[in-house]
């Protein structure tokens, strides 16, 4: 049967409504982008159907219904509007590392079909609404590296119990433990480090019995770790550093967590010795027990752990046994992948062994400073790190070599501890898969802006050291160079 040519443009019209809701948001969304530097908005017009717009995807269900939007990593300046919210069909909503300002609108919390919200790296103020617990079906929430403000979500209007990733660190978030968490019994992985918050850890927090990712580092807990904490035996990452927390480790801790892959309790007040039992986490990749007032002894056994890469214990009140001397590090040579070990700052005391030279060429970092370490420096140390200062090399030559490549080998390590938790935490948890299916990110952009960072002054600090002071960099190049950097990266 033929259509009438007036006919066919209604049905057009009825396919392709130019007043379709969810086009209308988005070009409200266009409407509040104040810089787009690489023109991502201008594929947003009356020439490409909104559902082919960049980073807009439309259900094969309903037609005109926006499933999906991600504009992550375009570095879009602008703001989230109300009509947010009109998204009724959004499942994703990816505006993360863009340059967004202002507040999360309330209006997202109409969007109850929501999986997956990712507003990280932005500059966003205010408070989390209170209204995002309305979306039921969310999966994962990041709001890392923002400004906001306020309390998490003290008085939830629905459990989230599809949640599996909650992500807010690196903001200025203030009050307690979110003691609701507690009642996600399925939820594998939490972050809230670095930021305001303050109280004990609830002992609720055992019952989150998938847990395995636990950051709660940089912020202000005080009290002990509740003993409901080492009954979560899926735990791979415990990072409670740099708070205000004391008591003993509980010395069973390696056979009651025993999928531990990276325990952090460094910069507290911790006490009392240094678990025996830790080997028993045979998958452990770093342990941080710096800043604490731990005593005692090492445990001989930690060469056991074969997949070993950071060991860092200083700045606490570890001793040896005269009969025993240094028999730990004699083991740890077993751990063949160890990068950094770090002991300073203790009162270790008498020769180190010569099995010192048996270390891998791994190791990067072998931290000894501020104990009563006496003797000779045993023959063959010099080998480590593939003969760094072999032949006559000097530090300055090192140096120039290693800032193309091999930064990190020439930064003490404390320079980077914060940026080296994320890293590594990253890593542990393989942080690089891809957020926008649904898995969880521990991104490294902050710890690369301080690598890049360190490497502008080392770099400055290598011209200003060459030999000959015909070559060494003037110092009002010196002053010029050291105000860019500080413009670039300190804004």
């Amino acid at each position: 049967m033929m259509v009438p040519p007036r006919c066919m443009s209604s049905l057009a019209t009825a396919a392709y409504s130019e007043d379709a809701p969810d086009k209308v948001a988005l070009i409200s969304l266009k409407n509040h982008i104040t810089y787009d530097p690489f023109g991502v908005m201008s594929s947003w017009n009356d020439s490409v159907h909104f559902c082919n717009w960049t980073g807009v995807r439309c259900s094969r269900r309903h037609k005109e219904r926006v499933t999906a939007l991600n504009l992550t990593d375009h570095q879009l300046v602008g703001t989230i509007p109300a009509s947010i919210g009109n998204l009724s069909f959004l499942q994703y909503l990816y505006l993360a590392n863009i340059g967004f300002r202002g507040q999360i609108p309330p209006e997202v919390g109409r969007l109850y079909r929501l999986k997956y919200l990712n507003l990280s790296y932005n500059a966003i103020e205010g408070e989390i609404p209170i209204n995002l617990t309305s979306c039921s079906e969310l999966r994962g929430i990041d709001l890392t590296s923002n400004k906001l403000t306020g309390k998490i979500l003290v008085e939830p209007k629905t459990m989230l119990i599809k949640l599996t990733s909650f992500l807010v660190p690196d903001n200025n978030l203030t009050g307690n433990f979110p003691e609701w968490l507690g009642n996600l019994s399925s939820l594998p992985v939490v972050a809230i480090s670095d930021n305001h918050l303050q109280g004990t850890i609830p002992n609720a927090i055992g019952k989150m019995s998938r847990l395995e990712f636990l950051k709660i580092s940089g912020n202000n807990f005080s009290g002990t770790i509740p003993p409901s904490v080492y009954n979560l035996t899926s735990l791979s990452i415990l990072d409670v550093g740099n708070n205000r927390l004391h008591g003993e480790i509980q010395p069973d801790i390696g056979f009651t967590l025993p999928n531990l892959e990276g325990l952090y309790v460094g910069r507290n007040s911790f006490t009392g010795k240094i678990p025996v039992s830790l080997p028993n986490a045979t998958g452990l990749v770093e342990l941080d027990f710096a800043v604490n007032s731990f005593s005692g002894t090492l445990p001989l056994n930690l060469g056991n752990l074969e997949r070993l890469r950071r060991l860092v214990f200083s700045t606490n009140k570890l001793t040896n046994l005269k009969d025993d001397g240094f028999s730990f590090i004699t083991s740890l040579t077993n751990c063949s992948g160890l990068q950094l070990l770090d002991i300073g700052r203790n009162q270790f005391e008498g020769e180190l062994p010569p099995s010192v030279s048996n270390f891998s060429s791994e190791l990067g970092w072998l931290l000894l400073g501020s104990n009563q370490i006496s003797g000779k420096i045993p023959n063959g140390i010099e080998s480590l790190k593939d003969g760094m200062f072999k032949d006559g090399m000097t530090l300055q030559e090192y140096a120039r070599i290693a800032l193309h490549g091999r930064v990190e080998e020439i930064i003490e390590p404390s320079l980077l501890q914060e940026a080296q938790a994320h890293r590594s935490h990253g890593e542990v948890v393989e942080s690089s898969r891809a957020h926008f299916h649904g898995e969880y990110v521990e991104s490294s952009r902050a710890t690369t802006s301080k690598i890049d960072c360190l490497i502008a002054l080392l770099r400055l600090g290598v011209l200003c050291s060459m030999e000959s002071p015909n070559e060494r960099m003037k110092m009002k190049d010196v002053v010029t160079e050291l105000s860019e950097i500080r413009a670039k990266f300190l804004g």
